[in-house]
């Protein structure tokens, strides 16, 4: 969580390996004061889009989404979005495209 200590960041998302993890890191950044909301494969479309749409109106700060959806950021058009971190080392490959 350092990174968000030493640089000022409106907005990002961090991706990690599992729903667990996705618990976990939302929990500490809570602890800290950061918004925060949890995107993973689990949730339907519909859930994924409200996510996104609290992102869009400056509701949340942070997404934390499985890696599963790392093909989905390569569509994220959310001009606030200022990082994309790989808080685990990703277990999926990235397709060519």
């Amino acid at each position: 969580m350092d990174v968000f200590n030493t640089c000022f960041l409106t907005q990002a998302i961090i991706f990690v390996n599992t729903k667990g993890d996705c618990e976990f890191v939302q929990n500490t950044l809570r602890k800290n004061n950061y918004k925060s909301s949890i995107m993973h494969s689990f949730m339907s479309k519909e859930e994924r889009d409200l996510v996104m749409d609290k992102l869009r109106k400056l509701e949340v700060n942070v997404i934390i989404a499985t890696n599963m959806l790392t093909d989905f950021a390569r569509y994220i058009n959310v001009p606030e979005i200022e990082i994309m971190i790989n808080f685990d080392v990703p277990t999926v490959e990235l397709s060519n495209g």
